[in-house]
């Protein structure tokens, strides 16, 4: 082996004899070796500043600061905290060399004419630095070492004299230490003894040097060390030791400190080497992932991708962004980012909102108007992240950018396709609704035109025994058209109901009978109820109503025979459920039968107006419609499951009520008026005459008027007598709801009683009504607006 570099290595020589250090420099720079002098340890500092040498060769006796004071200042610093630092003497007090190693120097070295000590360690310590390799993390843990000596109690002597500073291993056997070097744990420095009787210690130096530096025969980076078993005066030996490639010799292992602080130098410096080249590895593969990032960010053309700084101005603009904004980098970069925003934009401060946003709240993201180079507006999605340091410094914010004009104008297109075709299916909905009503109250008109033409020609010809039986058929034809609006009012959750809680079982139970004479004598009937009470809130008569609808589309469904069973049970809805119904509890009533069942096809349909599977003239089409809007009128839902061959079951869900005591009201009812006076506000003309020529056979006085405005001064006479007020809700102007606030506020004891045929405002009596109020529904019979009225008016009223 040589000690010539094959490659011209800096070293940087501090000496201020000029003499030595022209000795020197001649004596390095004749071996191949790019020397720089320092004629101070000041004059090094600044030379350090400019450029790292590969190896530092220090006089120990320096002006001002000496060697050891400059080698301590160089570890500090982690700019040369891994340069190797030889350092020289013209003394040989072992105290400047103990002193000198534990600044932290590599090596020592007594100046002399030969010069071989000299280059031996230097090329020893370029040589050791050029094979250390990066390893996974700081490795600052006990250095292993191991003592090659056929000698046992020589092994023995030197694990004893080292066993407190480091991991000691042993061996006699050169071939087991070399098989050492590719263990798992590996050694990190070799005693080798050189005077060794049995082991020739050069040719040990040599294999395992050979063996360490081999690439890929073992882990790189183990020191040899020679040690002699007295003071080495032969020369020959030690240069022989270094050219095998020894990193260093020790003359003596009974200076056993000095042997410890050369065996520390050496492992100090070694760790030291070892974590500057992990970090230059970090550094590099860094640097390669930023390179590749950066590649990957220029080949990205759909989207605009770069960086800001903490003012909001451009430091790095990728391809994609120059597609997009038409900006070429050199016009960019270092220019503001508010140049493409729309001036409407720039006056409401947009630009510096957005990086306020991003950084308050770690992103800011929007889908705006931006403008590009040449001033055209496009659509963009922008997102704005800020980048901040390990403390939490900002640095600047990355900004991406893209350009979603073309997706805006599809989904705008695709939203007009879809207000097309959902206007198209309502005017569907609409004729199929319209067409539904004209046909069945055609039929329903018919019947009345036809028996009141029929009516008017036997009166004139004084057949008055003939008329009985066309006037039941137009009070047939009229209370069919009657039902059919109340249904239609339920489907348009539209009517006027009397929510109250009630108990659903007493509801369920009272309709037995009616049930049973409903359905054929081949269908079973029976009722379950999961609890004596269930207390729910609802208008009675139309769920009595909604479950005969059900009971007699089962009955349909089952033909030929089945069971039909009514149940009731307790529900609950969950929050977060989602769904129709708001959290809470509910009573669940449910309709089941056993008859052919539904298909997917016709249950996406059930609650579709005027749809029906019954044959013609058999439904209406109304009865699923109405169950379905009366249930959301109310609070509620309705289910349907349906299996086709098995049957169905319908289930409607009720707010749960708290449990009433059920009180009979006493009322005294007379069958006719006793004079009282009667305010009627009804803006059509028919109806108002209808109640006007009723009151008249009741017994009272009306005063008739068909709009609000008309009846305000009658209500603010105070000669005018008024027992009751009944009106309209809906009326031109001022409604009737309104009327009677201000007929209250005149006349606090004022009875009212309201009459409508559309409950717009007025779908939940109890929250429509107050104290001494009540309603009917339009049509109405002459009895029930009677006893309406004659309850009103009742002493108990």
């Amino acid at each position: 082996m040589s000690a010539v570099p094959t490659v011209a290595q800096r070293i940087l020589l501090v000496e201020d004899s000029d003499v030595q250090a022209l000795e020197l420099r001649s004596v390095l720079e004749a071996t191949g070796y790019e020397v720089t002098r320092a004629a101070s340890a000041e004059q090094a500092l600044e030379l350090l500043n400019h450029s790292i040498p590969d190896l530092i060769i220090a006089d120990l006796e320096l002006p001002n600061m000496d060697g050891r004071e400059l080698t301590r200042t160089l570890r500090q610093n982690p700019r040369t905290r891994a340069v190797p630092v030889l350092m020289v003497t013209s003394a040989s007090a072992r105290e400047d060399e103990r002193a000198g190693l534990e600044s932290g120097a590599d090596a020592y070295v007594q100046k002399s004419r030969d010069p071989q000590p000299l280059l031996m360690r230097a090329a020893a310590l370029l040589r050791s630095a050029r094979l250390d390799t990066p390893q996974e993390g700081a490795d600052f843990r006990r250095a292993r070492v191991v003592v090659l000596d056929s000698s046992a109690t020589q092994r023995l002597n030197i694990q004893q004299l080292l066993a407190n500073d480091f991991m000691m291993q042993a061996s006699g056997d050169l071939d087991e230490v070399l098989r050492s070097l590719s263990a798992p744990e590996a050694p990190d420095c070799i005693i080798v003894n050189l005077l060794d009787v049995r082991i020739d210690g050069v040719t040990a130096c040599e294999r395992l040097a050979h063996a360490r530096d081999t690439e890929g025969a073992a882990p790189l980076g183990c020191l040899i060390v020679g040690v002699g078993g007295r003071s080495l005066a032969d020369g020959d030996l030690v240069r022989a030791a270094f050219l095998a490639g020894a990193d260093d010799v020790v003359g003596s292992i009974a200076d056993t400190e000095l042997l410890r602080l050369r065996l520390r130098a050496l492992l100090r410096r070694q760790a030291v080497q070892r974590e500057v080249r992990r970090l230059e590895a970090e550094r590099a593969s860094a640097h390669a992932t930023s390179e590749h990032f950066r590649l990957l960010v220029e080949g990205v053309l759909d989207y605009a991708i770069f960086m800001l700084d903490t003012d909001g101005k451009v430091t790095t603009w990728n391809g994609g962004a120059e597609r997009i904004k038409g900006y070429s980098s050199d016009e960019i970069i270092g220019q503001h980012f508010s140049r493409f925003y729309t001036e409407q934009q720039l006056a409401n401060n947009e630009p510096q909102r957005a990086l306020n946003v991003a950084r308050e709240e770690g992103r800011y993201e929007v889908e705006s108007q931006r403008v590009r180079k040449d001033g055209a507006a496009f659509w963009a999605h922008v997102v704005i992240d800020p980048i901040f340091s390990a403390d939490r410094e900002l640095l600047g914010y990355a900004k991406i950018t893209r350009d979603i004009s073309e997706r805006r104008q599809a989904a705008e297109q695709l939203q007009e396709a879809r207000v097309a075709l959902m206007q198209a299916q309502k005017m569907e909905a609409i004729g199929q609704l319209t067409g539904g009503i004209a046909h069945d109250f055609n039929n329903m008109l018919a019947g009345i035109i036809g028996g009141l033409s029929l009516l008017e020609r036997r009166i004139n010809a004084k057949r008055y025994d003939e008329t009985k039986e066309l006037i039941d058929a137009a009070l047939t034809s009229a209370n069919r058209a009657a039902s059919l609006t109340s249904r239609l009012l339920a489907f348009g959750r539209r009517q006027s109901l009397d929510i109250q809680p009630n108990d659903v079982n007493a509801i369920v139970a009272s309709m037995r009978m009616l049930v049973e004479r409903t359905v054929s004598e081949n269908i079973t009937f029976d009722t379950a109820f999961e609890k004596s009470e269930a207390w729910a809130m609802t208008d009675a008569s139309q769920l009595e109503s909604a479950i005969l609808n059900l009971v007699i589309n089962a009955r349909d469904a089952m033909p030929d025979g089945g069971h039909l069973r009514v149940e009731t049970k307790a529900g609950r809805i969950a929050k977060n459920a989602g769904g129709e119904c708001a959290p809470g509890d509910y009573v669940l009533i449910t309709v089941r039968d056993t008859g052919h069942g539904m298909t997917k096809e016709v249950l996406a349909k059930i609650f579709d107006p005027f749809f029906t599977t019954k044959p013609i003239g058999q439904g209406t089409g109304l009865g699923l419609s109405m169950v379905y809007g009366f249930m959301r009128q109310a609070g509620g839902q309705v289910l349907v499951e349906s299996e086709v061959g098995k049957g169905t079951a319908v289930t409607m869900w009720l707010p749960r009520a708290n449990a009433q005591k059920q009180v009979e009201p006493v009322q005294t009812l007379r069958a006719r008026g006793a004079g009282e006076t009667v305010l009627v506000v009804e803006d059509d003309p028919q109806v108002r005459l209808m109640i006007g020529e009723a009151l008249k056979e009741l017994g009272y006085n009306s005063l008739l008027h068909e709009e609000a405005a008309a009846a305000l001064p009658i209500l603010e006479d105070e000669a005018q007598h008024i027992d009751l007020l009944i009106t309209d809700v809906g009326l031109p102007g001022m409604d009737g709801r309104k009327l009677a606030e201000i007929a209250r506020s005149v006349r606090p004891d004022l009875k009212v009683l309201f009459i409508t045929g559309y409950a717009q405002h007025a779908g939940v009596r109890s929250e429509f009504l107050s104290e001494r109020m009540a309603m009917i529904v339009k049509p109405f019979s002459l009895e029930g607006f009677a006893d309406a009225v004659n309850q009103m008016l009742s002493p108990n009223a």
